[in-house]
């Protein structure tokens, strides 16, 4: 297979950057912000203060560090940066299976609705965090959607999270060629345990209608595209893979991958280098490809006959 797409994992929560080698520091106040200088870590301040201070605030009570104990982590903070790492190595998947989720359950028209639904995961341990890759330290448990006042009802919290918001509609209004509609918020729940998380994503008009894409398509075809695109994600979130780039990198397609040390970075590492690799225009796999078997439980739900490669291209 030739050369194989990389995504470093952790990066710095200022610029942005990969870490080169060099370990980030973490915040001493709310240990959740990663710098790779001082001089990051100070021009980031004036902006960082109010998260950094409500997570002080907010810190954790000790049976919520009891709990992260029982789940196998020595404080409440390595349990935060284990959730952190699963969501940034599976955010494509997270991103894919909302967008596909609420056309199932509310119909087409949530495309275009405005103010839209988010979406709330509930997700357990998957095991021994000791023994896992970061992207399979935690798996799916249950889904629901909420509006976005339910999270503004929180005051604090939501004014701290205006300079993350902030930063995403100043990147994607500026950069992006789609047409940017606003922020997708996905909030990650621990199931059992008050831990929680809530990343912010850029929303855009889709580029063509749904029927576009396949113009002989019914909507009960269309139905189980969309079906194959949560049955692939949700497998894919609960499995030791992770689909890739992350949705701030260019791609058309995802890819499957998996995380590995490279440099002593934590790094997505594609399975291939593209889909015409390892399946053939019909939707065969030629090539025997270890994160795609770690699939076969989800594959053989599959209703569209599209192949992997087409049902993630229709979703992208």
């Amino acid at each position: 297979l030739s050369n194989r797409p990389t995504s470093v994992l952790r990066r710095c929560s200022r610029c942005f950057e990969a870490p080169g080698g060099t370990q980030l520091k973490r915040c001493t106040g709310c240990a959740f912000a990663l710098y790779c200088s001082k001089e990051c870590q100070k021009a980031a301040w004036p902006k960082h203060k109010i998260p950094c201070v409500y997570h002080v605030r907010h810190a954790a009570s000790p049976a919520i560090e009891d709990a992260a104990r029982r789940f196998g982590y020595r404080n409440i903070i390595e349990i935060r940066q284990a959730l952190e790492d699963f969501v940034d190595a599976n955010t494509w998947a997270f991103i894919a299976f909302s967008k596909a989720l609420v056309i199932i359950e509310h119909g087409l028209a949530e495309i275009h609705r405005h103010p839209p639904r988010h979406l709330e995961v509930s997700l357990m341990p998957a095991g021994n965090p000791r023994t896992r890759s970061p992207a399979h330290t935690f798996m799916m448990y249950s889904t629901r959607w909420f509006m976005l006042d339910e999270l503004m009802a929180d005051a604090e919290g939501w004014e701290a999270s205006e300079p993350e918001r902030e930063r995403i509609i100043r990147r994607y209004l500026r950069n992006s060629d789609q047409p940017f509609t606003g922020l997708r918020v996905i909030r990650y729940q621990m199931h059992g345990i008050d831990i929680s998380m809530t990343s912010f994503y850029p929303r855009f008009e889709p580029t063509m209608p749904l029927h576009a894409v396949l113009p002989s398509s019914t909507e009960l075809v269309i139905g189980q595209i969309l079906a194959d695109v949560v049955t692939l994600t949700e497998g894919s979130i609960n499995t030791d893979m992770a689909f890739g780039p992350r949705h701030d990198e260019t791609s058309k397609i995802a890819l499957p991958g998996r995380l590995v040390r490279l440099n002593n970075e934590c790094v997505w590492e594609a399975s291939f280098a593209s889909w015409v690799e390892v399946e053939t225009e019909d939707g065969e796999l030629v090539v025997p490809v270890r994160e795609l078997d770690l699939l076969q439980a989800y594959t053989s739900r599959l209703n569209s006959e599209l192949g992997m490669c087409n049902v993630l291209g229709y979703i992208q």
